[in-house]
């Protein structure tokens, strides 16, 4: 029941910030080939990735929608 809790909690930014901190260095977390040195130093990447995780939560995006996004 707790992990059911976690997986409904809402995304923050500090979570957002949290994660990206965590990535290891000169790694690709995704396809577009940016480093997590990127993701670390570059501003914009956080608030767009809340805005985003914010539409999928109030429905506007399904998270099955956003699957070739997310790949």
């Amino acid at each position: 029941m707790k992990k059911i809790q976690n997986l409904n909690r809402s995304i923050t930014s500090n979570k957002i910030k949290a994660v990206i901190k965590s990535l290891p260095a000169k790694k690709s977390p995704g396809p577009d080939g940016l480093t997590a040195e990127f993701h670390q130093t570059s501003k914009e990447v956080k608030p767009i990735l809340l805005k985003v995780f914010r539409k999928i939560e109030e429905g506007i995006f399904s998270t099955h929608s956003m699957m070739p996004v997310l790949r």
